[in-house]
């Protein structure tokens, strides 16, 4: 089972290169290490397992809002945590344009509808969708002249 390639009392299987730190045993689950080295786990940022620190994102290397160097356990988890970056980079742009709209007080011009729109929830969208063909059914017209209507509107 062990040879005379043994380093450090820790014992190697036959055909095992005991050469690369961390290097797993033949039938075994646990790595292996040299006298006195321990393995140095990081925490996955997104799921929080144990993992060896392969995928990582260093400050300013992918995002400026990345302040410190962050461990992954896999490129799912890597791939998440960007996406939930840009996501929170989106909602502020959204609650910032929306402040600053909610300040004035004229009417809006074509560009400014189109940053409202922008800003908008999904929610927020259904219900202005629904108050329009309410107000669209309010003049009692025919099924031919409601979608005539709606073509319309949306021709503009």
């Amino acid at each position: 089972m062990t040879d005379q390639n043994s380093v450090s009392g820790f014992p190697t299987r036959r055909g095992c290169s005991a050469t690369f730190l961390g290097c797993r045993l033949v039938g075994s689950s646990q790595p292996f290490f040299y006298a006195g080295e321990t393995m140095s786990y990081k925490k996955c940022r997104i799921c929080g397992t144990k993992c060896s620190g392969i995928y990582s994102i260093k400050p300013g290397e992918i995002k400026t809002e990345i302040k410190e160097t962050v461990y992954f356990c896999s490129l799912r988890c890597a791939k998440k945590y960007v996406g939930t970056i840009k996501t929170q980079k989106r909602k502020d742009l959204n609650k910032t344009i929306r402040n600053k709209l909610k300040e004035t007080d004229r009417e809006p011009s074509r560009e400014e509808l189109i940053e409202i729109l922008s800003t908008l929830t999904q929610k927020e969208k259904k219900v202005l969708s629904a108050i329009a063909v309410g107000t669209l059914l309010a003049t009692h017209p025919t099924c031919k002249e409601f979608y005539k209507q709606l073509e319309e509107i949306v021709n503009g």
